[in-house]
C-alpha cells in the first residue's frame, strides 16, 4: 500500500487485514459507505415501486383496453425435441378448392371464355365434316359449282383456325400467364412475412422447391393441361354427338363404356398422384443437399469427402427418379387400356354401322367411322390429360399451404 509517495505497508491481503492499519482501516471505510448506498437505494426503489403500483391501479384498466394483444409465438420444437419436422403431404384427391384458388387466380370470365370458345371450335369442326359430307351427297346433281362448296369450307376452315390460335392465347397467356403471376407473388409475399422460428426450423430446400419446381409447373404445365382436357373434352363431347346422330343405337353402348372408363382412371390417378406428391417431396432433400454442397465445397474438399457427397447425391437423386419411374409406369398402363376401350368403341359403331346399312347412306357411315376412329384418340387423351391435370395441380396444393401459413406481426400497428 502507497500513503504519500512512500510504501506504507505490503503482505498478502490476509496479512493486511490482520495488521489492521492502514489498508484495514481503507477497506472497512469503503465496506459501510457501500452498504449504506445498497440499503438506500434499495429504499428508494421500493417508494418508486409502490408509487408506480398506486399510479398503475388507478389507470390500469384504461390502459389495457388500449393494449395489443401479442401472441406468444409457438415452441418450434416438437415433443422430441427436434425443430426441423417432416415435410407435409396432403392425401386423397384434390380438393375443389384447390381448383377454385387457381380459377380465381385466372380469372373466372377467362375461364367461362375458354369453354365458350373450345365449344365453338368443335362447333366449326363438326360443320367443316357436315359440309364434307352434303357436298359428296348432292355433288353429281347441284346447281353449284365446285367453287361454291370449296369457298364454304375454307371459309370453316379459317374460323377453325382463328379460333384455335385465339383459344391457345387465352389459355396459356391470358389465364395462365395471370394466375402463375398471382400465385407466385402471393407466395413470395407470404414467405417474405414469416417469422424468423420457420426458417430455422424449414430446410432452405424446401423453400425453394416450391419457388422452382413447383412454381415452373403452375407456369407451364398446368394450362397445357386445361387446354388439353379442355379441347379433347370438347372433342370427345362432339363425337358422340355425331355418332349418336348417324347411328343412334350407339347410344346404348355408352352407359356401360362411361362406367368402364371411370373406374380406369380412378383407379389410375388414386396411385398416380400419390406417387406425384412423393415425387415433390423428395425433391426438397435433394436441393437442400445440393445447396448445402455448394456451400461447403471448400471443406469438403479439404476434408476428402467429395465421394461420400457425390455418393449421397446420387442416392437422393434416385429417390426422386424412382417415383418419376412408378408414374411413368403407370401412365403407360393408362394408355394400354384406354387403346383397348378405344378399339370397342370403334367395332361398335363399325358393327352397328353394318346392320343399318339399309337405311344409311355411304357418307354418313363414313363420317360415324371417321369420329369413331378419331374418338379412340380422343377419349384417350383426355382422360390423361384429366389425371395429369390432377397431377399437376399437387403443386398448387403445395404453394398454398406456404402461402396460408401464419405471418409474423406486422411492421406497424395502429
Amino acid at each position: 500500500m502507497i500513503k504519500r509517495g512512500e510504501i506504507s505497508e505490503t503482505g498478502q491481503y490476509q496479512e493486511l487485514m490482520e495488521a489492521k492499519k492502514a489498508f484495514y482501516q481503507l477497506i472497512e471505510d469503503y465496506s459501510i459507505k457501500g452498504s449504506k448506498s445498497t440499503e438506500e437505494d434499495a429504499k428508494d426503489n421500493e417508494k418508486e415501486h409502490s408509487d408506480s403500483n398506486d399510479h398503475g391501479n388507478s389507470s390500469s384498466q384504461n390502459t389495457l383496453k388500449d393494449q395489443q394483444t401479442v401472441p406468444k409465438p409457438e415452441d418450434p420444437m416438437d415433443e422430441n425435441g427436434e425443430l426441423i419436422e417432416e415435410e407435409t403431404m396432403m392425401v386423397g384427391s384434390i380438393q375443389w378448392h384447390v381448383y377454385h384458388i387457381y380459377a380465381k387466380a385466372a380469372s373466372y370470365k377467362y375461364a367461362l371464355l375458354v369453354l365458350a370458345l373450345f365449344c365453338i371450335i368443335q362447333g366449326c369442326h363438326i360443320g367443316t365434316n357436315t359440309w364434307l359430307q352434303s357436298w359428296v351427297k348432292v355433288a353429281n346433281h347441284s346447281s353449284h359449282g365446285i367453287g361454291y362448296f370449296m369457298g364454304i369450307y375454307a371459309v370453316l376452315i379459317v374460323i377453325y383456325m382463328l379460333l384455335t390460335v385465339w383459344s391457345s392465347y387465352m389459355t396459356m397467356v391470358s389465364a395462365g400467364v395471370r394466375a402463375s403471376r398471382r400465385l407466385h407473388n402471393t407466395l413470395l409475399a407470404n414467405v417474405l412475412r414469416l417469422p424468423m422460428s420457420f426458417f430455422d426450423t424449414t430446410p432452405v430446400g424446401r423453400i425453394i422447391n416450391r419457388f422452382s419446381s413447383d412454381c415452373f409447373a403452375i407456369d407451364e404445365q398446368i394450362p397445357w393441361a386445361f387446354h388439353d382436357m379442355f379441347f379433347c373434352g370438347a372433342a370427345v363431347a362432339g363425337s358422340l354427338i355425331v355418332i349418336a346422330v348417324t347411328t343412334p343405337i350407339f347410344l346404348v353402348t355408352l352407359p356401360p363404356l362411361a362406367i368402364v372408363y371411370y373406374f380406369v382412371q380412378t383407379y389410375y390417378i388414386t396411385s398416380s398422384r400419390a406417387f406425384r406428391r412423393i415425387e415433390s417431396v423428395t425433391k426438397s432433400p435433394m436441393y437442400q443437399h445440393f445447396s448445402e454442397t455448394l456451400s461447403g465445397v471448400s471443406t469438403i474438399r479439404a476434408m476428402r469427402l467429395g465421394e461420400r457427397f457425390t455418393a449421397e447425391s446420387a442416392k437422393r437423386s434416385d429417390q426422386t427418379s424412382n417415383a418419376h419411374f412408378v408414374w411413368a409406369v403407370g401412365n403407360r398402363w393408362l394408355n394400354a387400356w384406354l387403346e383397348a376401350l378405344g378399339s370397342l368403341i370403334v367395332l361398335a359403331a363399325s358393327l352397328f354401322a353394318v346392320l343399318g346399312r339399309n337405311k344409311l347412306s355411304s357418307s354418313m357411315v363414313g363420317m360415324s367411322l371417321s369420329y369413331a376412329l378419331n374418338i379412340t384418340q380422343d377419349i384417350t387423351w383426355f382422360v390423361r390429360c384429366y389425371c395429369e391435370l390432377q397431377n399437376e395441380l399437387v403443386c398448387v396444393e403445395r404453394v398454398k399451404e406456404y402461402s396460408e401459413k401464419n405471418q409474423e406481426a406486422p411492421n406497424f400497428t395502429d
